[in-house]
């Protein structure tokens, strides 16, 4: 590999990071919650349809890598659990009426979607999401 090869390299996995964290930060409160959900339902797995969407609720913020990005958030800091939750929910709903045309069940809509999305695609989705 020459040296300008490499140095590309390693300012692409500088830079790249660095613009994903920048866009976290200019979500709005639904964006970032519809965000979470999504990288959430990306890094839990399959969810069954049977789940009540309290359930799917309690499952998204039990995993790790949904707490530990609603951290780095600021639209929403402050709000507990349960609000977040709601907020979750609340966001993949619109999401799903909206983008995805779902009158019922709009839950499932957006948990097939999300199982298959990487943190950049969930922060595609929710930058582009205007509820």
């Amino acid at each position: 590999m020459t040296k300008a090869v490499f140095a590309l390299t390693m300012l692409a996995g500088l830079v790249l990071p660095s613009m994903s964290a920048q866009a976290q930060q200019s979500l709005n409160q639904n964006q970032a919650a519809l965000y979470l959900a999504c990288v959430g339902v990306g890094t839990v797995g399959t969810l069954s349809p049977n789940l009540s969407p309290n359930a799917v609720a309690a499952l998204l913020l039990m995993n790790q890598q949904t707490v530990s990005q609603a951290q780095s958030i600021p639209s929403i800091q402050g709000l507990t659990f349960v609000q977040l939750g709601k907020a979750m929910l609340s966001a993949m709903k619109n999401y799903e009426k909206k983008q995805l045309g779902c009158q019922n069940q709009c839950v499932q809509a957006a948990l097939n979607l999300f199982q298959t999305q990487s943190q950049s695609s969930c922060l595609s989705i929710a930058s582009g999401f205007a509820p």
